[in-house]
């Protein structure tokens, strides 16, 4: 019989066909055994090859993030800021109080913060201390039934406590759900020369969810997105207008938020 092969697939045996051969193909500790009965070596070599892609595509899904245990991390982002309705009531010392709604609109702004949290071992839950500022230009006012370009911006900082939820599975990529409580020191500069400077500490929460990306054992790369509320930024201020008047006002600020994270295990 003739066996035309390269030397190191070629097994000679007389009177029958090859014998039963394996091969391994490794890749970081994954071993792919191809076995090759009674085919050419031709055939063997593109069946290996296919595995051996196959272990690869394998090796780029798989792998977690080390969840249990401290962890670290920071966030950045864009933030959406839903339109706000504005209660007022203009106190006047010497004619009858006027009271009515407006509206702000913002701009896009931005939010950042750090996070330092842990992941219990039992259960796949994770418990976080978040920092954050964020802050957006306001866009137009509506005040008396007048609508303009407004002027100043909202800012705040303040803390968060989290807690999150991951989907678990083999794959590097792991969903999660979040919900978190807190309080924000809240800012809004002169808006219109109707609505006044406010500044008052109120309660936040947040709720949302997102992706994370175990870039290695001690790296995850996340993706979020959150809704996030006060209550209401309340605060009585002087009317700069006339001396003895004053303009109350009650401040709605809530927004939609998009984060992009980097968590890794201390």
């Amino acid at each position: 019989m003739e066996w035309f092969a390269p030397a190191k697939y070629q097994r000679m045996v007389v009177g029958g066909p090859p014998k039963m051969e394996k091969r391994f193909c490794g890749f970081e500790g994954v071993v792919v055994v191809t076995v090759m009965i009674n085919s050419t070596w031709r055939e063997g070599i593109m069946r290996k090859v296919i595995v051996c892609i196959a272990s690869v595509a394998l090796l780029t899904l798989s792998g977690t993030f080390a969840r249990a245990g401290m962890y670290a991390g920071i966030n950045g982002g864009a933030i959406n800021a839903t339109d706000t309705d504005v209660s007022y009531t203009a106190e006047f010392a010497n004619s009858p109080d006027v009271t009515g709604e407006g509206e702000v609109t913002w701009d896009v702004g931005y939010w950042f913060s750090g996070f330092v949290g842990y992941g219990l071992d039992n259960l796949p839950v994770r418990l976080e201390g978040e920092v954050f500022y964020q802050g957006h230009d306001a866009d137009t006012s509506t005040a008396y039934g007048v609508t303009g370009v407004a002027r100043g911006e909202r800012a705040s900082y303040g803390l968060l406590a989290n807690v999150y939820y991951d989907f678990i599975n083999d794959s590097r990529l792991t969903p999660f759900v979040g919900a978190g409580i807190g309080a924000s020191r809240v800012e809004v500069t002169d808006v219109t020369d109707n609505f006044k400077s406010v500044k008052d500490v109120v309660f936040a929460w947040q709720i949302g969810g997102g992706l994370a990306y175990a870039i290695t054992d001690r790296v995850s790369a996340d993706l979020k997105y959150r809704y996030y509320r006060t209550s209401d930024i309340s605060d009585r201020v002087p009317d700069s207008y006339d001396s003895g008047d004053f303009l109350s006002q009650d401040i709605e600020n809530s927004a939609h938020v998009i984060l992009f994270g980097i968590r890794v295990a201390l």
